[in-house]
């Protein structure tokens, strides 16, 4: 983060001093709004905030300006610079709704969030941005239907702004209504050029809807506007994957983890799912490598410990497969394929009375299609055991 901060400063001290040599006319507030866009389209994104931040010395109350800045600061997690800003020009701007409801979306809490979106409200009622940010606590607080609610009010007041748009379509999305989700998402990139986590969303509608190559170009373009979000790695790699590219999506998924900075379930979900595909792919270095971390840090997920304890059975290590397997049962008591692994598992550690028990609940849980397979290593167990019975009483 320091090194961030360093480059921002850099960044801004250069705009100053390109200033400084002009002999022209002020740019207008659209004028810097669109070189802000080129930065951004060329991933400087720190140079683009601060260019944002010069502009804002220029235009403090612009709100097109003022938006493109916060969403720049917040996609890129320099809140902490643009605090520190509007807290500066505080009296300068007092008591303007842009002032009001930017330093409600900077806001630490949402106790104060929402204090300073009633207050930009009460400043201009037909403020948009101040009403979709109450909508956006809301729904954050899993109130999806009051969420819809406030969004609501905030079209009706005839000033259509991209992020109730946006927002509308998350709790379509949520709700399972993805055509509707796909109409306000396209609504929204309509009329915003820079909105990442929209082109993401929309990929996330995209691959509900089973259209993997759709989803497939808007996480890109997510990832061409902003590269270093995880998430957006993460939605990336489950595209290529269903569309059968697994080498990149391997590569998608490993940057997944890498970039998810702060978000442990992004981490999480991108390490596992890198290692089960280099563990199907036969590379088991790399595999072990990702399942242990990401088990390490999600150690009640039966999937992972699956695959923890089919890396030691790939190693000759039965017995320890045969405990994580039974820790994925304990997880997911009615999954029949964890069963019949730690069915197979107790067989190579040469316990059959546990392995008989294992493949019976197996041969009960697993798929029809799957059962005569189970049906038939059950029946070896059985007939091991009366082998070992007939030695027993000769």
């Amino acid at each position: 983060m320091m090194k961030r901060l360093m480059s921002f400063s850099l960044a801004l001290a250069l705009c100053g001093a390109a200033a400084g040599h002009e002999h022209e006319a002020e740019p207008a507030a659209d004028d810097f709004r669109e070189r802000a866009l080129e930065l951004l389209r060329a991933r400087q994104s720190e140079k683009a905030a601060a260019f944002l931040q010069y502009a804002l010395d220029h235009y403090p109350l612009d709100v097109a300006l003022n938006l493109l800045y916060l969403d720049v600061l917040r996609e890129e997690g320099l809140e902490i610079i643009g605090q520190a800003w509007y807290e500066e020009n505080a009296e300068q701007v007092a008591d303007e709704a842009i002032l009001l409801y930017a330093l409600g979306r900077l806001a630490e809490d949402d106790a104060e969030s929402r204090a300073y979106y009633e207050r930009a409200l009460a400043a201009d009622e037909g403020f948009t941005p101040a009403r979709v940010g109450l909508a956006e606590l809301v729904y954050r607080r899993g109130d999806l239907d009051a969420a819809r609610l406030e969004l609501e009010r905030a079209l009706k007041q005839g000033r259509d702004d991209w992020r109730a748009y946006a927002l509308r379509g998350e709790l379509f999305l949520a709700q399972g209504e993805v055509e509707d989700a796909a109409r306000d998402f396209k609504r929204a990139l309509d009329d915003d050029p820079y909105a990442p986590a929209t082109h993401a969303a929309f990929g996330d509608a995209y691959l509900i809807a089973g259209d993997a190559d759709a989803a497939r170009d808007e996480y890109r373009e997510a990832i061409a506007w902003c590269d270093d979000r995880g998430e957006y790695y993460l939605g990336l790699g489950k595209a290529q994957e269903a569309l059968g590219e697994v080498d990149a999506a391997r590569v998608a998924y490993a940057a997944a983890a890498s970039l998810a900075s702060g978000n442990l379930a992004v981490a999480v979900e991108g390490r596992k799912a890198a290692g089960r595909l280099a563990f199907q792919a036969g590379d088991m270095v790399e595999a072990t490598d990702h399942i242990t971390w990401a088990a390490m840090f999600a150690p009640d997920d039966a999937e992972l410990r699956a695959y923890v304890g089919r890396l030691y059975l790939s190693v000759g290590r039965p017995a320890e497969a045969a405990a994580e397997f039974a820790h994925a049962t304990e997880l997911e008591p009615d999954d029949g394929f964890y069963w019949y692994l730690l069915g197979m598992s107790q067989v190579k550690a040469g316990e059959f009375g546990r392995a008989e028990k294992s493949l019976e609940r197996a041969v009960e849980l697993v798929p029809d299609e799957a059962a005569a397979d189970v049906t038939r290593e059950l029946e070896a167990v059985r007939a091991a055991l009366a082998e070992r019975s007939g030695e027993q009483e000769e």
